[in-house]
């Protein structure tokens, strides 16, 4: 059985460039047709889209949050220069997909627990509706 995990991932890269409707890009200020080939390059501006580094960008960072995983970096992701934070979405869609879904092999399983947040009297109080 082959896994879900691609499937999804370039699902989400299709999604986060919006190459599935093929929104028309802007581009010095005019509205253009979508145009694939640039759509994939990342060199447009989308209209809708929530991120345009385009498809080959989306493909290098996914082998980098992999390759993250797999040697078991210690850390955080972030995208800084974010637009609308789609490569910040593709990552977080990344990381779920790789822990999340069976089986999740020992090469990407964390090294240290992780510690669940003690809920405390302030934050109760604050989540408890009113009377």
């Amino acid at each position: 059985m082959n896994s879900p995990q691609p499937l999804y991932l370039d699902l989400l890269k299709r999604c986060l460039t919006n190459m599935i409707y093929q929104d028309p890009a802007t581009l010095r200020g005019e509205q253009r047709p979508f145009e694939l080939g640039i759509r994939i390059e990342g060199r447009d501006w989308p209209v809708v889209a929530h991120t345009m580094i385009g498809i080959k960008r989306l493909d290098a960072l996914h082998f980098c949050v992999e390759d993250v995983l797999e040697r078991a970096v210690p850390g955080d992701f972030i995208e800084t220069g974010v637009w609308r934070g789609g490569a910040a979405i593709f990552m977080r869609g990344a990381l779920k997909a790789v822990t999340s879904w069976p089986p999740v092999t020992a090469r990407f399983a964390r090294r240290r627990p992780v510690r669940p947040v003690e809920p405390n009297r302030t934050t109760l109080t604050a989540l408890t509706p009113a009377k």
